[in-house]
């Protein structure tokens, strides 16, 4: 399962999170500075790396405590979107795991407030779908594709900044069985 989530994970990297076509752009740049044994055009992969790195770290907003939005790359990525994903709160050490989850859930409910409009791209699954599903600013554009399955331990431990992998009374959600993942496009109003 690592394995298929590392690979999921580059294509991620290289499909849907805004600079993509950069990072694209900077592996086959770095294979031509390898196969031709030269500087320039790992400086051009350098670059754009660079460069998507800094979009992602500038162009990132808060949607609550635990959802983030990013504007894709204008011209760059082709059609304009926003991507959307969960990143751990800053205080996350200091926050036991009901705070962290009771927060969740609070943002899970405030999304349809909160997300501004505009055609979203995401990974998520089956529980955060039918919240999507309910809000009604959100259309579901197509049929969300399965993307990969696996249980939710790795966002468990991203939340909880590790945590969760260490702790001894395993919570229910730990416990769950592997779910699908899918790739989610939709607008909102």
């Amino acid at each position: 399962r690592a394995m298929i989530r590392v690979f999921k994970g580059v294509e991620v990297e290289t499909t849907l999170q805004p600079g993509h076509t950069l990072t694209v752009a900077s592996i086959v740049f770095l294979i031509l500075a390898f196969c031709l044994s030269s500087l320039v055009p790992g400086t051009v992969a350098a670059a754009c790396l660079l460069s998507a790195f800094c979009w992602r770290r500038c162009k990132s907003t808060p949607v609550g405590a635990n959802f983030w939005v990013m504007p894709s790359m204008p011209f760059i990525d082709g059609k304009p979107y926003i991507f959307l994903y969960q990143r751990a709160q800053r205080d996350a050490e200091a926050m036991d795991c009901h705070k962290l989850r009771a927060s969740l859930i609070h943002d899970k409910n405030e999304i349809n407030e909160k997300l501004p409009a505009g055609i979203y791209k995401t990974i998520t699954h089956e529980p955060v779908l039918r919240v999507l599903e309910h809000c009604d600013r959100v259309h579901i554009i197509g049929q969300p594709r399965p993307f990969y399955m696996d249980t939710l331990h790795h966002i468990l431990k991203a939340q909880t900044k590790g945590r969760c992998g260490r702790c001894k009374n395993r919570c229910a959600s730990w416990r769950a069985k592997p779910r699908m993942f899918y790739s989610v496009c939709f607008s909102v109003d």
